[in-house]
This record gives structure tokens, sequence and C-alpha cells, in this order.
């Protein structure tokens, strides 16, 4: 049986990127599924810390080493648990942890797609950080969890999934 998969996006808008006088940065962050966004449209967070969380989180996922993640935002009681499905597919589930870990929303998606957004806000995040000049250690800490390699090392899935024949691959760092 195959699995319908919907729409899905990480958005990370690197025009309200800010970095405070002891150095975090953030920005606004969401998950866009189409008419629900999650947090909230706007959501701003310590955006190169929780990216940081979600490329180990994220590499548990895709080496099989979990089924289960949750991908934490820093401000506020929100998280997505993301659990394997099949071998294609994650089961995304929005959590307010507010009252007993609501579920405001979930949806099935392709594991490709979910790594393929979260990977390219990383690199959009770093890039518009170094074109700033902006160093910190949350900037040193994804750029010891990533290195670009070839994607079969990721051993994800075909090639033509990504624009170019690289991506970020995640060292083994725990």
């Amino acid at each position: 049986m195959k699995t319908e998969h919907h729409f899905m996006q990480l958005v990370a808008d690197k025009k309200t990127l800010e970095k405070s006088t002891n150095g975090s940065i953030t920005s606004v962050i969401y998950f866009d599924f189409g008419k629900i966004k999650f947090p909230e449209k706007e959501w701003s967070d310590m955006t190169l810390i929780i990216l940081g969380w979600w490329l180990k989180n994220a590499q548990r996922l895709i080496t099989e080493k979990s089924r289960t993640e949750e991908f934490m935002f820093m401000d506020g009681p929100f998280f997505l648990r993301a659990t394997i499905k099949d071998r294609e597919s994650w089961l995304l589930e929005c959590i307010d942890n507010t009252n007993n870990s609501f579920v405001e929303y979930s949806q099935t998606v392709s594991k490709y797609e979910f790594i393929t957004t979260l990977f390219k806000v990383v690199g959009n995040m770093l890039t518009a950080c170094e074109s700033r000049g902006w160093t910190s250690p949350d900037i040193d800490n994804i750029n010891k969890l990533i290195r670009i390699e070839k994607l079969d090392r990721l051993k994800i899935g075909p090639s033509q999934i990504f624009k170019n024949e690289l991506t970020l691959h995640l060292g083994t760092q725990h």
C-alpha cells in the first residue's frame, strides 16, 4: 500500500536574523503544512541552537538509531514529534505541551522532503550568518555537525531529490 504524502516545509526567514550581545542568534522559524503553521506563523526562536538539535534528531531517524524523535522549540512548550512510519515516510505530530501533550495536527510526510527542507534551511541560515560576518558557538556547533558529502553516504535515497549532487552530511558526533 502506497502512503500518501502531504505538503510540509520548514520556514526560517533570514531577513529576521538577529544576533544578541551575548551571541544568541534568533529568527522566525516554523513548520508550514499549508493551512497549518506550527507553532505559528512568524514564530521567533533561537534558530541556530534548535537547528543543531534537529540535525542530531534527524541523524538518529535516518540511521534508525531511534524510531521517534522530538524536534523541540526552545521558546515555548512546542515540539514536532517525528516517528518512522515506513521506509519512505515519517509521521509528524505537532505537539503543544502546555496541557498533557495535545496533538494540534498530524501528517505523514516523505522523509526525503523533511530532510531536504531541514538541510536547505540549515544551509541558508549558515550562509546568511556568514554574509553578515557573524561567529558564535551555535554556528561552530552546526559546522561541526555537518560537512559536504555525496548523497549516497546518507543512505536516504536517490540523488535526484536534491538540486545538485551534494548535500549536507551529518557527522558522527553525539
